[in-house]
């Protein structure tokens, strides 16, 4: 299938979708079909393309995609289970609405995970635990935004959901309503995001100034009330060289929060646009990002590398003992918008690396990895 687009100044380029074909070569890949273009798109269109190929990995989950070629009518009257990330984990975009303007936000709607009303969340979580789902992430935007939010994690509850994580950035919880509201959702877990030590980095990461006391505020709270709390801290260039201060910082509070889940921008939503003025390169991050979690490590805030958005390991080999936990009984394989290089197989830890941002690799190449030493091959 072909598809003639225009582009400014008169540009164009062209899209094509076709059947997976392991000798051809595509922007993007599913399971069972192709996606790549012709020509010169702008980033916009990059960026919409990475969109469609994530709503066609979606689709391929309840529909095969080798019927998507002949013409004929696909399967209708089943519930999505494309919510379903890994073996038991239902994760939730349930708004784009948020108060920050981080400058790596990666909602757009585009998002496979993305739900549009209660309806539809409730519609999901039945199918979801029959199949295996046992932990439900509620994630935004700003999650606290939602008013329906309680009746999703009342529903959870009632189909035998295990755990209930809340994402969210913690500036609302000063509002009564919004303290209201999570003490209805009554989450196992707080993820809320921390992206520097002082008012002026969280600022220029999140877009808005007076963000830092609020989110202090939020995390002695909820630690105070009881909830478990781990912190999220997205290293990217701008904050990069102060991600020892922000554990620094953390472990000054009052009550400070359980555990600090460390990740890596990743090359996806705001951040294409923004590039290398935020994505750094691995081997400048690599020294930053250890040094973080050594120091969260000494401070005793149990830190680990979140696989997805962490870092291949064979950039600095230190970082394995603070990778997330793995289970060998589900090996992590690569995901469509992540690749493996051919030194990969030679690794010892190639089976607890989900890969390397394709974007990344369009933005700065493979040399990081291809030259990196024999000796981070290794087994650890």
């Amino acid at each position: 299938m072909l598809f003639e687009c225009g582009a400014a100044h008169g540009a164009g380029f062209t899209v094509w979708l076709s059947p997976a074909d392991n000798s051809s070569r595509a922007f993007q890949r599913g399971q069972g079909f192709l996606l790549g273009y012709r020509g010169e798109p702008p980033p916009a269109a990059l960026e919409a393309l990475r969109g469609l190929a994530t709503r066609l990995r979606a689709l391929e989950r309840t529909t095969s995609a080798e019927h998507w070629f002949d013409l004929r009518e696909p399967a209708r009257g089943t519930v999505s289970a494309a919510l379903i990330y890994g073996q038991t984990r239902l994760e939730m975009r349930v708004t784009l609405r948020c108060n920050e303007r981080c400058l790596f936000c990666n909602s757009s709607e585009s998002v496979e995970n993305l739900v549009a009303s209660e309806e539809e969340a409730l519609a999901l979580l039945a199918p979801a635990r029959n199949a295996g789902a046992e932990m439900l992430v509620l994630t935004g935007g700003e999650p606290l935004l939602v008013p329906w939010l309680p009746a999703v994690a009342q529903r959870a509850r009632e189909l035998g959901f295990r755990r209930i994580t809340l994402q969210t950035n913690g500036v609302l919880l000063a509002q009564s309503k919004v303290w209201e509201r999570l003490q209805q959702v009554r989450p196992d877990e707080l993820l809320i995001s921390v992206h520097g030590p002082t008012d002026q980095i969280v600022g220029e990461v999140s877009g808005l100034p007076g963000l830092l006391e609020p989110k202090q505020k939020a995390i002695v709270a909820c630690v105070d009330a009881g909830y478990r709390v781990a912190v999220s801290f997205v290293l990217c260039r701008q904050n990069m060289t102060h991600a020892a201060a922000t554990m620094d910082m953390l472990a000054t509070l009052s009550a400070p929060p359980q555990m600090v889940a460390f990740s890596c921008v990743a090359p996806s939503g705001a951040a294409i646009a923004q590039g290398r003025r935020t994505i750094p390169t691995m081997t400048e991050a690599a020294p930053q990002l250890l040094s973080g979690l050594q120091r969260a490590e000494k401070l005793g805030l149990a830190p680990v590398l979140v696989e997805y958005c962490g870092m291949p390991t064979c950039i600095s080999p230190a970082l394995r003992r603070f990778c997330e936990p793995f289970d060998a009984e589900h090996p992590l394989g690569v995901p469509s918008d992540k690749q493996k290089l051919p030194v990969c197989p030679e690794c010892a830890w190639d089976h607890r690396c989900s890969g390397i941002f394709t974007g990344y690799l369009d933005l700065y190449g493979v040399d990081e990895f291809m030259d990196a030493p024999a000796a981070h091959r290794e087994v650890p």
